[in-house]
């Protein structure tokens, strides 16, 4: 690895991933559940954007102008490409290649209303936090938000011996005459053989070899980036609190509703327990204890703006909504930690009434309901069906107009790609982010837009995956002769056409 890295994984790229957690539209029904006012994100901020798939999407499909960096050249090389090709390279997103004290640094960069870090707090180190501490403090604005994801102790306490193992063994033996992809498959076969010759630790700590034993379901991109940097520092919740407050930063609430829904995470004994912590601080520190949480994805806010019950109801008021499941495959079972139920004369009306999938203002469907159900808890049935992916929050009319070239052109660069295309995930101009799809999909969107008969797109899925060299998994297994590849395409075909190239075309990722 060479400086300029700093210790980081530069010599296989990371994965080309979307992250819904960037979209500073999706802050807004968290925020109105914490009871804070939401900001309006005019400009933001992503500090180390990967292969740049999220921030592209954000850029091509909401109304922010984005700023953004990533040291890896051959990474901001495919970001940029991704925004020529959507033409959101005209002041809608700045993309740099620059590490963090450099760009940090700039003194051309506006006041942010959102900064997002996702996947980087706990692979830097401590300098690089002070900095993007530093930044923070500067460049975020009052009420403005930070995203941040980072690895979560006490829960990650027993993989450190894995890390560590798998780290020792790529400085010690790896082979330089071998790519980064093989130096992980032999250390992954040795690490195979250490626990295995280790009956004492794996006897008094058996998920130590269970979670080995996972690793080797993961693409060894991931493997790399997760656990062969130089620096990994999971962290309890207070420590990244004292960190934040640097930044004047105060802890909002989870990026996901379910993770702050008690009947999702306790039984009732732990919920009484959880009730009668009185610092909410603490607290946070305390239910990473009780869920051992591994992973946490949270907003800070500089300075929060809690509202009064006219502000807040007015906020939940003007939002617009979707349903994007069909009524007929709703499930009402809510699961994070646990399993719970909405209620049935909570949801069945408000299901009812956006059964014709068009959008909706949360006052039009109180309006809509009133005297068919009791509307005080609507907005939380609301919160949480968006949680589980039923619903989708909606950008206003104007801003879907304003948006829907630049999504349409990013979207056809995925699909004409076809099954060799690395990016798996349309933008939407409705919701202004990405939803994710696969080869197939992507193959029978193709054949859509192409004006293909629609009984021909199995045949023209498989003629393609041909053409790449590639068959059809099913239930594990690589269907090897060409009757049984274009039955199961036939079926796909079927199942895309009925329920999910509806949905697509409801959140305008491609012509209707």
């Amino acid at each position: 690895m060479s400086n300029w890295s700093e210790g980081y994984v530069n010599d296989i790229n990371y994965t080309y991933g979307y992250y819904s957690e960037l979209n500073p539209n999706n802050l807004v029904m968290p925020f109105l559940m914490a009871g804070l006012e939401p900001p309006q994100v005019a400009n933001a901020c992503e500090l180390g954007f990967g292969q740049g798939v999220s921030v592209n999407i954000h850029a091509a499909a909401g109304p922010a102008r984005w700023f953004a960096t990533d040291f890896n050249p051959a990474q901001a090389a495919f970001a940029e490409s991704l925004s020529r090709t959507a033409g959101t390279d005209d002041g809608k997103i700045n993309l740099s290649e620059q590490g963090f004290s450099e760009f940090c640094a700039r003194d051309d960069l506006p006041q942010f209303d959102y900064i997002g870090l996702h996947g980087i707090w706990s692979w830097i180190s401590d300098d690089n936090r002070r900095i993007i501490t530093d930044f923070l403090r500067r460049k975020l604005k009052v009420g403005g938000v930070l995203y941040i994801s980072y690895n979560t102790l006490p829960g990650w306490s027993a993989h450190a011996p894995i890390r560590h193992l798998l780290l020792e063994h790529e400085k010690n033996l790896a082979s330089g005459g071998q790519s980064r992809h093989q130096n992980i498959a032999q250390s992954l076969e040795f690490g195979e053989n250490v626990f295995k010759y280790s009956p004492k630790l794996t006897e008094t700590a058996p998920f130590i070899q269970q979670r080995f034993q996972s690793l080797k379901d993961y693409d060894s991109n991931y493997i790399a980036h997760e656990y062969l940097n130089q620096d990994w520092h999971p962290m309890y919740f207070s420590q990244i609190a004292q960190w934040l407050s640097d930044a004047k930063l105060s802890y909002a609430c989870s990026t996901h509703y379910l993770e702050d829904f008690a009947d999702c995470l306790f039984d009732s004994e732990q919920q009484a327990f959880f009730n009668g912590i009185s610092r909410p601080d603490f607290a946070q520190t305390v239910k990473d204890y009780m869920l051992n949480r591994q992973f946490r994805r949270d907003y800070w806010v500089k300075g929060p703006l809690p509202l009064n019950a006219v502000r807040l109801k007015e906020s939940r008021d003007k939002l617009r909504v979707m349903l994007l499941t069909d009524p007929e495959h709703f499930s009402p079972t809510l699961t994070y930690i646990h399993s719970t139920d909405l209620r049935e004369d909570l949801y069945r009306p408000v299901l009812d009434y956006l059964k014709d999938r068009k959008i909706h203002s949360v006052a039009d469907i109180e309006r809509g309901l009133a005297g068919k159900m009791d509307t005080s808890p609507l907005f939380a049935v609301l919160a949480l069906m968006a949680a589980k992916g039923d619903i989708v929050l909606c950008q206003s009319e104007e801003e879907i107009k304003r948006r829907r070239a630049c999504c349409r052109r990013f979207n056809l660069d995925v699909l004409n790609q076809g099954a060799q295309g690395r990016v798996n995930y349309l933008a939407s101009p409705v919701s202004g982010g990405g939803f994710g799809t696969n080869n197939i999909e992507k193959l029978f969107m193709l054949a859509h837009h192409q004006k293909t008969d629609s009984g021909k797109w199995a045949q023209f899925a498989w003629e393609n995956l041909q053409k790449a060299g590639l068959k059809v998994l099913k239930d594990g297994v690589t269907l090897e002769s060409d009757a049984d590849n274009l039955a199961e395409i036939e079926r796909q075909a079927e199942e895309f056409k009925a329920r999910r190239l509806p949905m697509f075309q409801q959140l305008q990722c491609l012509d209707a």
